[in-house]
């Protein structure tokens, strides 16, 4: 069931459910410079492109997977093609989805300039070094990064993240020696960050 809910969160955007923001660029990184969408109404809720993002998909040929960090690279040492521990990816469904709720300032309070943010990767193959490159779609790993971010200005911003990463699957449990155990791609962390826009990138 978690397969199916991260495959739909990954496409929803596709689908017509992220807004096309006038002044917004995509990068290779995965990350975006949205825009702050200040109402001239009276409406206080859900600004024009108040959701806004994109998604990406990859595709990595054999030689190529990303190693998420749970496998040793001798896992083929134990079991050669079909050793149990094989994550090193070949497709990767990401993207980044952004959601402004006030279109405008109540009283002296900016809430228009308050936002939410998720960026996730989700990770599907079975590979094993030097023994088995597959075309497999077996999910591993859900990695995500959420938050809150404050516009302090045009090209200034000041962000609250966590990050934390989900192994799906067989992964959920020990896979032998070559099984490494760690918690994910960069592992669980949180804590604050900021962002200076330039070069005219993704405000305009």
């Amino acid at each position: 069931m978690i397969t199916k809910v991260i495959v739909l969160m990954a496409f929803c955007p596709l689908l017509g459910l992220v807004s096309n923001a006038r002044a917004q660029t995509v990068t290779d990184d995965y990350h975006t410079a949205p825009v702050v969408s200040e109402s001239t109404s009276d409406r206080l809720l859900f600004p024009k492109n108040f959701l806004r993002g994109f998604t990406e998909t990859g595709y990595f040929p054999a030689h190529n997977e990303p190693d998420l960090g749970r496998c040793a690279s001798w896992t083929g040492a134990y079991g050669g093609a079909n050793a149990p521990c094989a994550a090193f990816g070949r497709y990767v469904l990401g993207g980044y989805v952004e959601f402004q709720p006030f279109a405008r300032k109540v009283g002296p309070l900016p809430l228009h300039r308050f936002s939410l943010f998720i960026e996730p990767h989700s990770f599907f193959g079975r590979n094993v070094p030097q023994f088995s490159y597959t075309q497999s779609f077996r999910p591993i790993n859900f990695e995500r990064t959420v938050g809150l971010n404050f516009a302090v200005s045009k090209h200034f911003d000041i962000r609250m993240v966590q990050h934390q990463n989900d192994w799906l699957g067989r992964y959920g449990h020990s896979l032998g020696p070559a099984d490494l155990g760690t918690t994910g791609p960069y592992g669980m962390y949180a804590g604050f960050s900021t962002r200076w826009y330039f070069g005219g990138y993704g405000r305009q």
